[in-house]
């Protein structure tokens, strides 16, 4: 355990990560260097039961230009959200929960978009889909997400497990 942490207190959560504490003296633009110098290093020491997501919906795919990847843990989620600069960052509990599942969206490399899908009876619907800084992301983005989504197979419904192949063909 990190030398300043307590468990049972989370006021005490990622102080071992403060390297300046804050002072009224200090510039905006050197408070928020290290706010986000903190940030990320809580990011790349997230670990233990909420930091990993359940395994993705559906796996990555490239549409074209496009490539649509899952957003697999609680620090990736956390870096789409500040690389996009919007509040995806904040979904974690969503996804654990299974209430939706976030996908990155790409072209080269570079993030354009990121997506939000539910499920309602197995069939995933789009719960929203934002470029940077909230920005509604260009049709042909929201295209070829909406033909992603059409060619998807069903999801099973919350709690149900899907059915063994001996299940299956005894059917």
């Amino acid at each position: 355990m990190p030398p300043n942490s307590d468990p049972l207190n989370p006021t005490h959560a990622g102080r071992e990560f403060v390297v300046r504490p804050f002072t009224p003296s200090m510039s905006l633009k050197t408070a928020m260097t290290l706010s986000a110098d903190w940030h990320e290093a809580v990011a790349n020491n997230l670990h233990g039961p909420n930091s990993a997501f359940p395994d993705p919906w559906y796996p990555a795919a490239r549409l074209g230009d496009y490539e649509i990847l899952p957003i697999e843990d609680a620090a990736s989620l956390y870096r789409e959200g500040t690389a996009m600069h919007h509040c995806v960052g904040t979904y974690g509990d969503q996804v654990q929960r299974g209430d939706l599942y976030v996908y990155s969206i790409r072209r080269s490399g570079e993030r354009v978009a990121t997506l939000a899908i539910g499920r309602h009876d197995g069939s995933p619907y789009l719960v929203q889909i934002r470029g940077p800084c909230n920005t509604d992301p260009p049709k042909p983005i929201v295209a070829t997400v909406q033909r992603w989504l059409t060619a998807l197979k069903p999801l099973p419904q919350r709690g149900v497990l899907p059915a063994t192949d001996a299940e299956r063909r005894a059917a």
